[in-house]
This record gives C-alpha cells, structure tokens and sequence, in this order.
C-alpha cells in the first residue's frame, strides 16, 4: 500500500520538513556563492589588469601580453599582490637602474633570490639577465611548490634557476620551523624561528655555503633579500656581514621595521662601503669595493 507521508506527519510537519529541506538547500548554494564571490572578483580583477586567466585544479594561471612568463598563482592568497608588486610595479626595476649607472648590465652571472616565494622576482630577473645562474631560496613548502609549478610551466629547468627549499639563516646548525605570526600570515609573510620541534623543520643555509657552491667562484652579483624579519638576525652575525662585504656586488634588501634595525642595517652596509638607497620598500645597495675593482 503507497504510504501517504503527508498524512502520516500531519500536513503542518510534512510542510516545516519539506521547507526545512528546500530552506538547507538555498543555504547551502548561499554558502558556495560566498565562498565563489571572493574568487570570482579576484578573477575580475585580474582581467581588468589586463590578464587571461584559466582555473586549474583550484589554482589560477595567469597571462599578460606584455610579460613574457605565465605564472600559476593560488586564488585568494597574497599570490596576486605579489604579481603586482614585481610584474606591474617593476619593484626591482630600480635595482635594474642602478646596476645600468654602473655599466655592470651584461656582466651579472649569478643571482641570488633569497626568499623567492613563488618565483615572481627570479623569473624577473631571468628576464633581464637571461644567461645569469639564479638560485632562488623559499624556506615555506608550499611556496617552494608554488616555484616548481611556475618553472615547469615556463620550461625553466634547474640549469638556469636552481631552487632550494632552505632559509637564509646564520649557521647550518640551528632547528627552524615555519612561522605563520609575522604580519597577515598569509604566502608572502613567512618567516622562520629557532625551534626544538622535530617535524617539518627548515634546513638552514648560510651565505658562506652559497658562495662556496660550485660555479659561484665567492663572488655574487646580485643578493636579493627579502625574509620577513630574518634580515635582523643576518646583520647580527660577524661571519655574514664579511661574506657581504667581500662576495656581494648588488644588494637588494627588504627590511621590516618591526624589528627596529634599520638604523644599524644602514650603518653596516656604509661601513663596509655599500651605496644605500631606500625605496618604498625596498633598500637598494651597490658595494664600491668591489665594483671599482671589477
């Protein structure tokens, strides 16, 4: 016999449990709409910008015709602020400036991208120095993920930007862990501690280490730094602020006031005869010493 559920609840519970199911449903396409309007308004943005976007298993890859790279960014992440600093904002093109003053434009041959993030900065600088060895440093895993995605998507092997999935430390000996405290937290505010946790560690690399690896031969021509705050701990250490001065042509260093060194950053730098200029963000340097010997 064909039950009649209606009569079986009473009309009035049968109604509350037909629109307690239809009332779920909206909720529930309200929830996704609020979890898709965020992405979709990036997305407009970028086209805005005047990028082709394609989605790709949740990631975005994104196109311009006026850069010569395509990158795999991550939605809703500081992924595509970090596109406008470097690509539409030219960050660095300052850095270009002060190198071209110096004659040294075709002379750069190794490039050090320590905090690489995602890889924006290196592909950057591969487009203008696109002989010199880069060797790009992201202490976070899922950055460092994100680097190997763009350098597959772009067919750039580890003979032109070497990546290691290392953090720009003092010594080799330390324990670090990933930090997700430093400023917003998000992708581009990673920074590293001393920890006695014994997973998911950083190794740690020293600037002694890179100018000793092969092909380097001690001499850097262009060190980018850019380590949420780790910066302060560098220029407390004798044997980095010496490889500084005798390996470093070009420098490029982001320094995050939080930590109240810039002051004592600066002196360093002039004590051991590097130009200093700040610029928005960023402190660009160029090491006399060496240049007038070059």
């Amino acid at each position: 016999m064909k039950q009649n559920l209606s009569k079986a609840l009473g009309l009035k519970d049968w109604l509350l449990v037909n629109l307690g199911r239809l009332l779920t449903k909206m909720l529930n396409i309200i929830k996704y709409s609020n979890h898709l309007q965020p992405k979709k308004n990036e997305i407009l943005n970028l086209f805005s910008r005047g990028y082709e976007v394609n989605s790709h298993n949740n990631l975005l890859i994104v196109k311009k015709e006026n850069i010569p790279f395509s990158f795999t960014i991550r939605p809703l992440s500081s992924d595509g602020t970090v596109l406008s600093q470097i690509w539409e904002h030219q960050e660095y093109i300052h850095l270009i400036e002060i190198i071209k003053k110096y004659n040294y434009i075709d002379r750069v041959s190794v490039i050090v991208d320590a905090g690489a993030n995602i890889g924006l900065t290196s592909f950057f600088f591969n487009h203008f120095f696109p002989t010199a060895k880069i060797i790009a440093i992201e202490p976070d895993k899922e950055n460092y993920r994100m680097l190997v995605k763009n350098m597959e998507l772009n067919d750039i092997f580890n003979n032109t930007i070497l990546t290691f999935n290392n953090a720009l430390w003092i010594n080799n000996s330390d324990q670090l862990i990933i930090s997700n405290s430093f400023r917003d937290g998000n992708h581009w505010s990673k920074t590293v501690e001393i920890s006695k946790q014994q997973e998911d560690y950083v190794i740690p690399i020293t600037l002694k280490e890179i100018i000793n690896m092969d092909g380097i031969d001690h001499k850097i021509d262009i060190l980018k730094i850019d380590i949420e705050g780790s910066e302060t701990y560098l220029f407390q250490n004798e044997s980095f602020i010496e490889n500084l001065a005798t390996s470093i042509k070009f420098l490029s260093l982001e320094i995050h006031d939080e930590f109240d060194s810039r002051e004592k950053i600066h002196r360093i730098l002039k004590e051991k005869s590097f130009i200093v200029q700040d610029i928005g963000e960023t402190t660009f340097c160029a090491n006399t010493n060496l240049l007038e010997i070059s």
